[in-house]
């Protein structure tokens, strides 16, 4: 986050000093019609059709229209569905964040990781590789969101600030696809489907 400084320590344009890190093969960053971006970093193969503000984005990340990004790092091939929220957070590879959801809510920066105090305490919320964050659901602040985790994972719309969402058990997790909000009819395993299908 420190290169998004009017000037950097480290001087990404110093033409003595050429960073020659070879990168994958991907089209140029795309910026929609409806794209705002301010003080980021875009890498290529990125797709913007929302707000990026004073972030990094990895390349292939794409944000769709209406949503924000603030104050975040987002890495490789993560999507951030229409009218989502990232708030000073950290969302790892292959992440799908759904529609209208909120990563990082609430203005209580205080309130430590139950699991992570040491580490998770300053109000960043982090959300690990290839997690799908159900549409309309609100993730507070110093969340732990663990890898892989699906939708019928969260047994609740609020994720409160400090808490951590980790795998169910597959036993547990089939009925809560059954009875919870897996089900619902806003959330429902046809998104999460189409999102796996998408990605493989």
């Amino acid at each position: 986050m420190a290169l998004l400084a009017d000037q950097p320590e480290l001087d990404l344009y110093d033409k003595e000093w050429l960073i020659h890190t070879r990168s994958e093969e991907r089209a140029p960053a795309k910026i929609g019609p409806t794209a705002q971006v301010h003080r980021s970093l875009v890498s290529h193969g990125c797709v913007i059709n929302g707000t990026v503000v004073n972030s990094v984005l990895s390349p292939g990340v794409r944000i769709d229209v209406g949503a924000v990004v603030r104050d975040s790092i987002v890495m490789f091939d993560s999507v951030v569905r229409a009218g989502a929220v990232i708030d000073r957070s950290i969302l790892d590879k292959e992440v799908v964040v759904g529609q209208g959801a909120i990563v990082g809510d609430g203005s209580d920066f205080d309130t430590p990781n139950s699991q992570e105090p040491g580490r998770l305490n300053t109000g960043i919320t982090v959300v690990g590789k290839r997690s799908l964050i159900p549409r309309g659901v609100r993730i507070g602040r110093n969340v732990r969101v663990a890898g892989d985790v699906r939708t019928s994972d969260f047994v609740s719309r609020v994720v409160r600030t400090g808490s951590s969402i980790d795998r169910l058990p597959e036993r547990r997790r089939r009925a809560v696809a059954v009875d919870g909000i897996a089900h619902d009819g806003n959330l429902g395993v046809a998104v999460e489907a189409a999102d796996v299908a998408r990605r493989a």
